[in-house]
Order: C-alpha cells, then structure tokens, then sequence
C-alpha cells in the first residue's frame, strides 16, 4: 500500500457544499486502478484543503 497526501490552498465552499462541488472529482479518482480509500482534511480558517489517498502501490498512485 502507498499513502499520498494532498494539500492545496483553498478559499471555499466548506464542508457538505465543498463535498458536493467536488463529486465528480471524488468519483474521479475513486475510478482509478489500485485505488483504496481516502480520508478528506479541510482547515476553512487556514484556507487549506487536502486529504490522504491510498493506492495498493506506489505504480498505481503515480499513474
């Protein structure tokens, strides 16, 4: 398993707003190979968003 962690600035929407304008992003990458969970992290008074991915290996989470 290979563990990948994503941040990026973000300014909004939060929250269920957020999870909903990113759907299709989250579909996205649910389809991809080896693909296996992911935890979502948003600090809203930061203004920073991310999360952890985890792929079955490193080959997948670099395609």
């Amino acid at each position: 398993m290979t563990l990948l962690q994503v941040d990026f600035l973000h300014r909004r929407p939060w929250e269920a707003d957020m999870a909903q304008a990113f759907d299709g992003l989250a579909q996205s990458i649910a389809a991809e190979p080896g693909f296996l969970f992911r935890y979502r992290a948003e600090d809203s008074a930061g203004g920073r968003s991310g999360g952890i991915y985890a792929f079955g290996s490193r080959a997948d989470a670099e395609a």
